[in-house]
Order: structure tokens, then C-alpha cells, then sequence
């Protein structure tokens, strides 16, 4: 066995995850930014009584690991040295938003952004690696989120199409493969990061933005989260014929397994499984928003999302060109466990038949 001739073996990554320099060169704060941990329950910012919106205060006690990363940002040649040397022929990283338009809301492209990535995808050519590039990995602009609740307002839209139609035409020729959001599927569970989905409007518990954010502004931003993606699909095809889109989402919900043969146990796991990953995996390949999360919005009036006719025909027409996902573990699913979920996945009742890799805490 070997693999095919044009196999693409790499690694991955996140621009919040290495770059550091998080305020270099006109960039501005973005959604992880703020977070000491992609889990954390308080980001760092709070309400402003005066203002009436949430505004960044970072916690001087605290390290905020994205400031710094790894100083990728001044340092990418001879990290991607060391890539190639491993044998790499792909790497994927992401773009972070906010060096293109700091803000978020800029009409204008910040250069110094864009030349940064002009020159890392030149080194990564260089160096014998195709780019595979993420144009939404936690990194949404958090000017975005505070001033207008980030994805569940349908402006957005409109800056992001700004935003990916800067970066496709400037890259047109660098980059063959793209990854829209990235994991964004987790959104229901942790809206604020892979959502980026803030209630400003009243909001519940301002000192708590994450457990403040209500389900109809999630549900509404995953409808525009929908139409961004196939925005993302229509614009890079009519861009360049070569670029290929992708979604990218976090898999392991569909490892979630009845604990026993309950009918409960067995129609519990089929449901974690469309709530972790179909919910946006069937939009994303299929075009069609299916009928179980309708079913949602008709046994919890409110929640239904604002949509058009033009806004589901998009989605419909202007689906990925692959699927791409990424998978952390197994879950068993039992009445009577909690379902913890976090970044690696989705955690149930502990299963008799395997070990953990590592030990409980």
C-alpha cells in the first residue's frame, strides 16, 4: 500500500494559535483574543453601564496565550523550514481577519496584512508546501461581536464578503485550496468563540457575555453563517476556476454511540449526532437546511431564524466542493450521563471496551 501520487501530507494549524504579534502592524483584537482558553466561560471583556455595550478588559493577572503564540508573525521562515524537513507538502493555517480589516468594518484592505500573507504563502511555495488556508478560525474581529453582536446580525455578511473577496483576488494564483469557517459546528455549544455570536441587546447577565447569548441569536447566525459559506463558494469560483472550497468542521459527534440497546439511548445518540455535526454538515454539502432542526423552530416558537427566498436559494445552489473535519474522540450516550462537550469533542458515559489516552483529571 502507498499513498496516491498527489497525496497531501501536512500539518495544521490557527493564526490565533502561533502568529502572536496580535497588535502588530494595525491588526486589532479578535474573538481569541480575549480568551485565556478556547472553554473559557469569561472572556475578557465587560459591560460598560455608560455606553451600553460590552468593551475589552483584559485581566492583568491572567496570560493571554494568543498575544504571543509561538512568534510566528516574525519567525515563519525557519518554522517552515523545520516543516519541510519533516516532509511536509501542505500546511494549513488560517488567515487572521483582523490584519486583513482590523476592525472588521473597514472598507478598505489594511496592506501591511496583506503583504504578510503574500509573503508566507511565497515561503511556503518555496519550501515545497501547497497552502491550504482557513478564512474563519476563531478570529473574528471582536469590534464585530461588540458593536454589532457579530454573526447574528446579517451585516456581517456584508463584511465578510469584503473581506474574502480582498483575500481571494489577492491570493488568486498562491492559494488553490480554501477551508471556510472552522469548526463552526461547535457553535451551539460554545457560540461565542465558534459563533461569534454576542447578544448586545438587552443582554441577560452582562457580566457573564458567553452564558448571556440566547438561542435565537445563535440560531439567526447560523442561518448567515450559511449564506457567508455559500457566498464564499459562488465568489471563489467566479474569482478563479482552480480554487477549491471546503467546509471544516469538528467530527467526533458523529463517533456517538447508544451506551445499550434503550430506544432512548439509541434515538439520544442519533440526535447528538445532528446537533454536534449534520446540523451544518447537511447545509454545507446538501444545500437544504434539514427537516430536524426546522422541527426545533416549530416546538420552540421564537428561535426560527430570519431567512430569505434569495438567502436559501444561495445555499442551495452553491454547496462545498469537499468536506473536510477533524476528530478527537468517541462518546457513549446514556440517559443518565451528562454529554460534556469542549474543544476535543463531545464526552458521555465512560465506555467499558476502550482506555483514555490520557488520565481523568
Amino acid at each position: 500500500m502507498s499513498f496516491p501520487k498527489n497525496f497531501l501530507w501536512g500539518g495544521a494549524v490557527a493564526a490565533n494559535q502561533l502568529e502572536g504579534a496580535w497588535l502588530a502592524d494595525g491588526k486589532q483584537p479578535n474573538v481569541t483574543d480575549i480568551m485565556v482558553g478556547i472553554g473559557s466561560r469569561h472572556p475578557g471583556i465587560a459591560w460598560n453601564e455608560e455606553t451600553g455595550k460590552y468593551e475589552m478588559k483584559l485581566d492583568p493577572e491572567l496570560k493571554y496565550l494568543s498575544h504571543e503564540g509561538i512568534d510566528f508573525y516574525h519567525r515563519y521562515k525557519e518554522d517552515l523550514k523545520l516543516m519541510a524537513g519533516m516532509g511536509f507538502n501542505c500546511f494549513r493555517t488560517s488567515i487572521a481577519w483582523g490584519r486583513i480589516f482590523p476592525n472588521g468594518d473597514e472598507e478598505v484592505p489594511n496592506e501591511a496584512g496583506l503583504k504578510f500573507y503574500d509573503d508566507l504563502f511565497d515561503e511556503m511555495r518555496k519550501d515545497g508546501m501547497e497552502p491550504v488556508i482557513t478564512l474563519s478560525h476563531y478570529e473574528t474581529p471582536l469590534h464585530l461581536l461588540t458593536e454589532y453582536g457579530g454573526w447574528a446580525n446579517p451585516k456581517l455578511i456584508g463584511f465578510w464578503r469584503n473581506y474574502i473577496t480582498a483575500v481571494f483576488n489577492r491570493y488568486k494564483g498562491k492559494v488553490k485550496y480554501w477551508l471556510t469557517f472552522n469548526e463552526v459546528n461547535a457553535m451551539l455549544r460554545n457560540p461565542f468563540v465558534a459563533g461569534s455570536v454576542l447578544t448586545i441587546d438587552n443582554p441577560k447577565d452582562p457580566s457573564d457575555p458567553i452564558g448571556s447569548t440566547t438561542q435565537k441569536d445563535i440560531w439567526q447566525g447560523y442561518y448567515n453563517i450559511l449564506v457567508a459559506n455559500a457566498e464564499t463558494v459562488k465568489l471563489g469560483h467566479e474569482i478563479s476556476p482552480d480554487y477549491k472550497i471546503g467546509c471544516m468542521l469538528t467530527c467526533s459527534g458523529v463517533a456517538t454511540y447508544p451506551y445499550n440497546c434503550n430506544p432512548l439511548n439509541v434515538l439520544g445518540a442519533l440526535h447528538t449526532q445532528r446537533m454536534a455535526v449534520f446540523f451544518m454538515g447537511d447545509p454545507f454539502c446538501l444545500g437544504e437546511i434539514p427537516g430536524y432542526v426546522k422541527r426545533i423552530w416549530n416546538e420552540n416558537p421564537g428561535l426560527e431564524p430570519e431567512m430569505s427566498e434569495e438567502g436559501l436559494k444561495l445555499i442551495k445552489e452553491n454547496t462545498v466542493d469537499f468536506f473536510s473535519f477533524s476528530y478527537y474522540r468517541s462518546a457513549a450516550f446514556d440517559l443518565d450521563a451528562e454529554m460534556i462537550s469542549n474543544t476535543g469533542g463531545i464526552k458521555g458515559k465512560d465506555n467499558p471496551f476502550l482506555k483514555e489516552s490520557s488520565p481523568k483529571p
